[in-house]
């Protein structure tokens, strides 16, 4: 997402728009974004910071159901159907939601009476793989539509490679059998009518099991979190690892490092943005350097998340003067590492366009999980949705 930066109101506009979109570490100022998101794809596989409630990963699917009902007279009326069917769902999702409205996509675009710019169907595809709900991880949104389509025109061409027996197959051509696409629920209600923001008891066991079950989540932070529902904590510092299984522990305890460490970075950031003005910046890195500092498995950081060459580089440097104590140089590093990024766009040496960025600590979609397990939780509770399958 770009923007011609005309003016600072424009500016700060924008940068408001994209806090909207999702969580604080949207913004990627020093090039850190592989390590973060390699972290998140391994702790929470299938999440992003733009979705908003666990129903969507049922609703889409129900959506996908309906439409195999429908006769649609070219290839393209497929996907435009399951489009239009997700604007008209936000008028029924928030209408029985009641106080369960938050977090509803499009509640805006209702009361303009506008379409979804980006759909729910796009938000969650990638969680809807991760958690096998959509069976052949490898299809597209349109690969889909497109298989609906001929089903429906009895072509028998398409050829589809399950991605294993875990995918609950023993058939390797979806498209020329009666295998379903997405793993089997059923609705129970009627959609457009009926449907909430909030699980049903069925719907809840369902991605409970998906989560636990598929292949690329089951051994994740997630469905750990999900199997043990006392280790929820407010912060993703707060978790406990000791009792986790080795593996997740090692890698949690290493975002968590990785968290502290580069805290001190954005810390430092603010203070050069600021031009040494931001005198809470400055304490608060002051405490860092005294109290928090401390050398961290660089290299297995790097390892496990895969991270660019350059952001490998720039934190084991960063680290390298900090540990030193010199602070100028790590300023120096900081300044090219922005340039280096962002070219025309640094705000560093701009400092009457001062606003703090990064003034977290990195929580790897965490807040997103919290949110998708509290949905679960509350549907096997029985708080939410009293249809029944």
């Amino acid at each position: 997402m770009g923007w011609i930066d005309f003016s600072k109101k424009e500016r700060g506009d924008v940068t408001t728009i994209l806090r909207l979109l999702g969580t604080p570490s949207a913004l990627d100022e020093i090039g850190i974004g592989t390590i973060r998101d390699g972290f998140s794809n391994l702790l929470f596989p299938g999440l992003s910071t733009q979705q908003t409630r666990a129903k969507y990963f049922v609703l889409i699917p129900y959506l996908f159901s309906l439409a195999e009902k429908q006769r649609f007279v070219r290839r393209g009326d497929v996907g435009t159907w399951i489009h239009r069917q997700e604007d008209i769902l936000v008028k029924t999702l928030v209408e029985n939601s009641g106080s369960g409205e938050l977090g509803i996509i499009g509640t805006r675009n209702l009361k303009q009476r506008k379409p979804l710019v980006r759909k729910p169907s796009d938000i969650y595809w990638t969680g809807l793989r991760a958690a096998s709900i959509l069976r052949w991880p490898d299809l597209s949104f349109e690969d889909v539509c497109s298989i609906l389509y001929a089903r429906q025109q009895d072509k028998k061409s398409i050829h589809l490679k399950a991605e294993s027996d875990d995918a609950g197959s023993d058939d390797a051509d979806a498209a020329n059998g009666e295998q379903v696409l997405f793993t089997p629920i059923k609705i129970g209600y009627e959609v457009f009518s009926a449907a909430s923001i909030d699980l049903t008891y069925p719907e809840a066991a369902y991605l409970k099991e998906r989560f636990l079950d598929s292949e690329k989540t089951k051994n994740s932070l997630i469905a750990y979190l999900l199997k043990h529902p006392d280790a929820v904590c407010d912060q993703f510092d707060d978790i406990d690892t000791r009792p986790m299984p080795r593996e997740l522990a090692a890698i949690t305890n290493l975002a968590k490092d990785f968290s502290d460490f580069i805290y001190g970075a954005h810390l430092l950031y603010n203070i050069i943005f600021s031009d040494d003005q931001d005198k809470d910046m400055i304490d608060n890195f002051e405490a860092w350097k005294a109290e928090e500092y401390r050398a961290i498995d660089l290299d297995s950081v790097i390892g496990v998340t895969g991270c660019s060459a350059s952001a490998g580089a720039f934190i084991h440097q960063f680290d390298s003067y900090i540990s030193k104590g010199d602070i100028s140089s790590a300023r120096e590093c900081i300044i090219l590492r922005e340039k280096v990024m962002k070219r025309d766009r640094v705000k560093l040496g701009h400092p009457d366009q001062y606003q703090p960025v990064h003034t977290y600590r990195l929580d790897y979609r965490y807040n997103v999980g919290k949110r998708m397990i509290s949905d679960i939780f509350s549907g096997l509770e029985g708080y939410h949705g009293s249809q029944t399958i």
